[in-house]
């Protein structure tokens, strides 16, 4: 067998890879690029009433806080002081609670 492309342009190793680990591949370069890059990490809904407009900026905090908290990780927002930054705190925390408590209510959903 040739380690070479065949018309197709994919490499022979990739068409023999079960597919599960493909998309685990392909979960990872997701990860990584988010990870790299907080541009193109998904915008997060927030589940629960807020009583406050996020600024763009402050939504960024909570898509970047909503990311890390996805793939259980821990981070921090740093900028001056009276820019919302417990308000980011506080929807994510909020999110998370109604989150958790959605699915102890329906564990198989």
């Amino acid at each position: 067998m040739s380690d070479s492309n065949d018309d197709s342009g994919i490499p022979w190793i990739l068409k023999r890879m079960p597919e599960a680990l493909l998309q685990g591949r392909e979960r990872e370069r997701k990860f990584m690029s988010q990870m790299l890059d907080p541009k193109k990490v998904a915008p997060f809904q927030i589940p629960v009433a807020i009583k406050a407009a996020l600024r763009a900026y402050q939504q960024d905090g909570v898509n970047w806080l909503a990311f890390l908290n996805k793939y259980k990780l821990h981070g921090v927002l740093c900028d001056d002081m009276g820019l919302g930054k417990t308000l980011q705190t506080l929807c994510i925390v909020a999110s998370d609670h109604h989150m958790r408590e959605e699915f102890a209510q329906n564990p198989g959903a």
